[in-house]
This record gives structure tokens, C-alpha cells and sequence, in this order.
């Protein structure tokens, strides 16, 4: 009940801010400061998948699994700071090996999510994102038929270091934490996030 109060209330907050933001930037636009950018962004990295320790067996599973995955972005610059931008992201196809058996898991996430970039440098941007996410995991370990899907919304949020090449073109080194991502029928949760390589194309 409060994950649902607490999702709500960010979902509220976001879509209710989003108005105001976008009509600061198209203000700034129109006065020549600022121009609205459309822009993408691809990104691959390692994703760290955590499995639980429990399962509506009262199987042990608890471990977790560095495997390679994909991110694409794209999003709208609002103003100079500030943009918001929808994402998804792989869950590869990726085994555990536990006690019972082998656990494989896969699936997706979907992120929306508003990114705010501070300077720290000469062309050297941090920035922050929060926002929602919503996954989709199949889990199964074969040695006992065990067979799951879990549809999970959550909060996710992110970090990173971003490099600009030039006034459309910037590489970063990202952090995702994808937050819970699964769960177990009367079980514990299945969690990921994701350390990142990206390239960013503005228009």
C-alpha cells in the first residue's frame, strides 16, 4: 500500500512539474537563450542482476549476475538544465547457478524519468534522473518447473559523468538503479541496475 501512495505521488509530481518546466523553456526559447533539442542516446554496459534469497518454494536463490546489456534513450531538452526523456533497457537472458538449480531470468524496463545536469568542469556535466520505471521478468529454474512473471512499477533514478564532444554530439559514464525489477510469489524481490558507456545525438 505505501509503494503504491509513494509511485503515485512521484507519477503526480512529475507530470504536474512538467508543464511549468516546459513552459520556462519555451519562454527562454522564444527569447533566443534557450532552443528545445530533441535528442537520443544509445548506451551498453554491465547490468548486475540480483536474485533473491527466497521464493514461494522456500527456495535458496540468493546470488547475483554481472551480464551485458543495452540501454536506448530518447528525450527533449527543456532548457539548458533540464530535460525529460523515456528509456529502455535489456534484462539479457542470464542464469544463476543455485542450489536448487539453474534460475534464468529475462525480460525489460521502461523508464520515464526528468535529468537535471549541473556544471563541474569545462564541458564536463553532472547529471541526476529520477523518475518511474516499469519492468517485465520472466524467471524459471527448469529443475523444478518453477515458472514466474512479475510486472513491477517502481522508482528509478540515475547518475552520470557527461563529456560534450561538440554542441550536438556529448559521450557519459552512467549509473541506473533500476530498483526492483521482480518478485516472487510470497518471496523476496529481484533488483538490477546498470554501469554504462553512452553516446548522445542532439538536433
Amino acid at each position: 500500500m505505501v509503494k503504491k501512495v509513494v509511485f503515485s505521488l512521484l507519477y503526480a509530481a512529475i507530470f504536474a512539474c512538467a508543464p511549468s518546466v516546459y513552459a520556462q523553456a519555451v519562454d527562454s526559447s522564444k527569447s533566443g537563450s534557450v532552443e528545445l533539442r530533441p535528442y537520443i542516446q544509445g548506451a551498453v554496459g554491465v547490468q548486475r542482476l540480483s536474485s533473491p534469497k527466497l521464493t514461494g518454494m522456500a527456495m535458496d536463490l540468493n546470488g547475483s549476475k554481472d551480464s551485458t546489456s543495452i540501454r536506448a534513450t530518447v528525450g527533449l531538452q527543456l532548457s539548458e538544465r533540464i530535460g525529460v526523456e523515456a528509456s529502455w533497457f535489456q534484462l539479457p537472458s542470464t542464469t544463476l547457478r543455485t542450489n536448487p538449480g539453474d534460475a534464468t531470468y529475462k525480460g525489460e524496463v521502461y523508464t520515464l524519468r526528468v535529468a537535471a545536469s549541473m556544471p563541474i568542469h569545462k564541458g564536463v556535466d553532472l547529471v541526476g534522473r529520477i523518475g518511474i520505471g516499469q519492468s517485465n521478468v520472466d524467471v524459471a529454474v527448469p529443475a523444478t518447473t518453477y515458472k514466474s512473471n512479475s510486472r513491477q512499477d517502481s522508482t528509478v533514478w540515475g547518475l552520470s559523468l557527461r563529456y560534450a564532444i561538440d554542441k550536438s554530439k556529448d559521450v557519459s559514464i552512467d549509473y541506473d538503479n533500476l530498483g526492483v525489477v521482480g518478485k516472487y510469489a510470497l518471496g523476496d524481490r529481484v533488483k538490477a541496475d546498470m554501469i554504462s558507456l553512452g553516446l548522445r545525438f542532439k538536433f
